[in-house]
């Protein structure tokens, strides 16, 4: 069975809600070249840097375990109509494991908007240029 933009952006939502923030939800999960799916939750502080947005969180538990190429992103958050984006930090690290993944971004109705890391990160750096 493959897994589908759906599957992956209802596993960001079921994760969203074990996030540690008193600001904004967000969830994420990645799915590996092997088909894995690796969740991860928002968790915010009032110092910025201690942060770690649901998209590096999932990625990391996902190269934690051994998993460096990746084949989509779905990434969701708790507005009804607006849909959440990818940061700059987050389009980075995506850009250094896999350069032709999928990046799906879902507002909490699970609409959502499917762009290629080109279409994100435009001006890519980073090595092999």
């Amino acid at each position: 069975m493959s897994v589908t933009a759906q599957d992956l952006i209802q596993a960001a939502k079921q994760v969203k809600d074990k996030h540690a923030t008193t600001y904004f939800k967000m969830g994420a999960a990645v799915l590996t070249k092997s088909g894995k799916v690796f969740t991860g939750c928002s968790i915010k502080c009032a110092v910025s840097p201690c942060s770690m947005c649901a998209e590096r969180v999932a990625i990391f538990k996902a190269v934690s375990e051994g998993h460096k190429e990746f084949e989509a992103l779905a990434v969701i958050g708790d507005n009804d109509t607006v849909k959440v984006s990818v940061c700059g930090c987050c389009r980075q690290l995506m850009r250094e494991y896999s350069r032709n993944m999928k990046v799906h971004c879902a507002n909490h109705k699970c609409e959502y908007s499917t762009y290629t890391l080109d279409m994100l990160l435009p001006h890519e750096y980073g090595p092999s240029l």
